[in-house]
């Protein structure tokens, strides 16, 4: 019976100090069963996303033929070229009569012994030779997967050996120009001064 009134009285003395809370917690309840309703309608309905992979294109006679180009620390090179068109969604092979315009991007290939597929490396960019990467990084990339993978890397469309190359000049004369060395003549260099 004391435990009946003295919440009795705790509560009416919670209304009388304060009378706004009553009318506002009711609200408040509802909003948070709305925002709980809400959360869990969009946890248990995700976004569905296309199943289907986008379909890639296959050139009849398509084939790579590997040729003998060095060594890398007693490993053999291998290298090759493919040629790509300029746009990627096109469906001719570049050197046909509809699509003449490609590039030829350059491959190669570190051989192991025990290897049966090859792994592709990407050199990263923008303008990063894949050749570059696999001389500078193949051995330490062997060490690293063993002999279970060829390295296969290329150079980028327009980068180093690929045809034809990207050039961000006009002419041979630009680079030249753009070149100059502003520290020699700290007045005449400085446009603040």
């Amino acid at each position: 019976m004391k435990k009946k009134l003295l919440t009795g009285v705790l509560s009416r003395e919670w209304e009388r100090r304060y009378p706004r809370l009553r009318n506002c917690a009711l609200p408040s309840i509802w909003t948070l069963f709305a925002l709980f309703v809400l959360c869990n309608y969009y946890n248990l309905n995700p976004k569905s996303y296309p199943s289907r992979s986008p379909k890639t294109l296959k050139y009849s006679g398509e084939h790579i033929t590997w040729e003998p180009c060095g060594d890398l620390h007693s490993r053999p090179l291998e290298c090759s070229s493919i040629e790509v068109p300029i746009d990627q969604f096109a469906t001719e092979k570049p050197d046909s009569a509809t699509n003449p315009k490609g590039f030829t991007i350059p491959l190669i290939r570190l051989r192991t012994k025990n290897a049966t597929q090859n792994l592709l490396l990407n050199p990263g960019g923008p303008g990063a030779s894949g050749f570059g990467f696999l001389y500078r990084r193949g051995d330490q990339l062997k060490s690293i997967l063993g002999e279970g993978f060829h390295l296969l890397t290329f150079n980028p469309r327009g980068v180093n050996s690929s045809t034809p190359t990207a050039s961000c000049y006009p002419d041979a004369k630009t680079p030249q120009e753009q070149s100059h060395i502003r520290a020699r003549n700290a007045a005449a260099d400085s446009p603040e001064i």
